[in-house]
């Protein structure tokens, strides 16, 4: 699904006028009867809510879900919040249709008219929409954060009142605080990043009928990897394919301490597919391989607690380094020699980053197309602290531009920042992956895939999705609290199975 900007948005919507061709109003009312339908599936008839609706077009789809509540048997209580003398045509006549239904619309003017509002039980934000320019202040941002302190459910229309669409990094006025917001057609940028998610709460993508013409020709470089996006990528098996065909994966993984790891990402590479997998990993490590996992072959190190020696590799369809080995000396002269000596894309993590954010002059030996998987401490650690989303998403399309990479920032909603400066966002995941070891097997996933000979962005994009993907059905036997990475492991064949159908 593509990620618009606020000028790409308002083009849709015009586009979407001109060619179908139908008026602006009667594109309003799909939307609000878009939002109204998601609002009556979610709260029973019982529920009394309280609408606040500004002067422009996001206030006028708050007027229409009223009227569509209102004449579907709910308690509505609507709130014009007066920030401006002048309204726009849609949301005055909308106005005017509430109220040849008898039903009362109350203005505010200023923060003395608080005193005239009586909450119900969920609140509905359509104050200010998509075009917001300015940060909120004054006493319509004393209002929101009223709003805000209610001990009740909220839902922003379209986007939280104060939020701007793409970059609040410099944001400094006061954002609406939803439950769930009902965006329409398209995700806004703004819900990708963690520094936003109080403002945003879950978000639901909601169809209008936009022009799918102008969806196909309009170009973006913010994607969502939806599950279709998935299908695409995975390749079908031939009943004539051997373990040859699915490559020789080798994992450098693993210290005193931390086989763990190790053992993780072994398994998960073999659950994705991989045809052959060769651990190397410390002397000391073997028996807790083999045990584990025995259809792995090992290369055992001769030292006994961590890695520090490296043989031929030209042979492995793809490595990964990283998972759990350390930064003692000798294992980061062995990182320095395997970025020197290995050409293809390959899977760098955990102490693999954090060794070379302390060898910042190694990071131009990474092979081409290769893929890094940071969570946010390793990627501060390699280029510093962010402003906020936006800065840190800007930050990351200059890192993989600058050394030719695939990066994926580890989260929610997952970012694989190309070297183009394309960024796909994943929609798999729940935060009981959160969890030691989940990184570990999203090593051995990616690995796996490339040893399959997927291209390095086919590989990134489709494993951050399954990963996510077997989390989310380990989580219908789990709970939050006590999913863990071997969950996630154990349900990648159900993961593979959906995309397989």
């Amino acid at each position: 699904m593509k990620i618009y900007n606020t000028e790409q948005v308002r083009r849709a919507d015009s586009y979407t006028i001109q060619n179908e061709p139908i008026s602006s109003l009667y594109l309003m009312e799909r939307a609000a009867t878009s939002a109204f339908n998601w609002i009556r599936n979610k709260f029973k008839k019982k529920t009394t809510f309280s609408i606040f609706c500004g002067a422009g077009n996001n206030g006028g789809d708050g007027l229409v879900i009223a009227r569509l509540l209102q004449q579907a048997g709910y308690s509505v209580r609507v709130y014009e919040v007066q920030f401006s003398r002048r309204s726009s045509e849609d949301n005055l006549i909308n106005k005017a249709r509430l109220q040849d239904l008898k039903i009362p619309i109350i203005t505010l003017f200023s923060d003395s008219d608080f005193s005239k509002i009586e909450y119900g039980n969920v609140i509905i934000d359509a104050i200010f929409g998509s075009g917001l320019t300015q940060s909120v202040k004054g006493w319509i941002g004393e209002l929101i954060a009223e709003l805000n302190n209610q001990p009740i459910k909220r839902i922003a229309i379209d986007i939280a009142s104060g939020l701007f669409v793409e970059n609040n990094d410099e944001n400094t006025g006061i954002i609406f605080m939803p439950n769930f917001t009902l965006t329409f057609e398209f995700p806004k940028l703004a819900f990708m990043f963690p520094s936003n998610d109080e403002f945003v709460g879950e978000f639901m993508v909601l169809p209008i009928g936009i022009s799918e013409e102008y969806i196909f020709l309009e170009p973006t470089k913010h994607f969502t990897i939806e599950t279709f996006t998935a299908k695409i990528i995975l390749k079908k098996r031939s009943k004539f394919d051997y373990k040859g065909t699915y490559g020789h994966a080798l994992i450098m993984a693993g210290s005193s301490g931390k086989m763990g790891a190790a053992v993780l990402a072994v398994k998960a590479a073999l659950k994705s597919g991989t045809g052959l997998v060769t651990a190397h990993i410390p002397n000391s490590g073997n028996d807790i391989m083999q045990i584990s996992v025995p259809e792995v072959m090992t290369w055992t190190d001769y030292q006994s607690a961590f890695l520090s020696e490296l043989k031929e590799t030209d042979s492995f369809s793809s490595i990964g380094i990283g998972p759990g080995i350390g930064k003692k000396k000798e294992t980061q002269q062995l990182l320095h020699l395997v970025l020197k000596t290995y050409k293809k894309p390959m899977v760098i993590d955990a102490d693999a980053l954090n060794i070379l954010s302390e060898n910042k002059e190694w990071l131009k030996l990474i092979p081409k197309g290769s893929i890094i998987t940071p969570h946010l401490g390793e990627w501060k650690r390699l280029v510093g602290e962010s402003v906020g989303g936006y800065s840190q998403l800007e930050s990351a399309k200059l890192f993989a531009e600058k050394y030719s990479i695939n990066l994926v920032l580890k989260g929610a909603h997952t970012a694989v920042v190309c070297s183009n400066g394309e960024v796909f966002f994943n929609t798999t995941g729940n935060p009981g992956m959160a969890t030691a070891g989940s990184g570990d097997v999203l090593t051995g996933i990616l690995t796996g895939l490339l040893a399959q000979r997927y291209k390095p962005l086919q590989a990134a994009i489709l494993g951050v999705y399954i990963h996510g993907l077997a989390g989310d059905i380990a989580l219908k036997k789990e709970s939050r609290e006590s999913l863990v990475a071997s969950d996630i492991i154990n349900h990648l064949g159900e993961a593979f199975q959906k995309l397989n159908k």
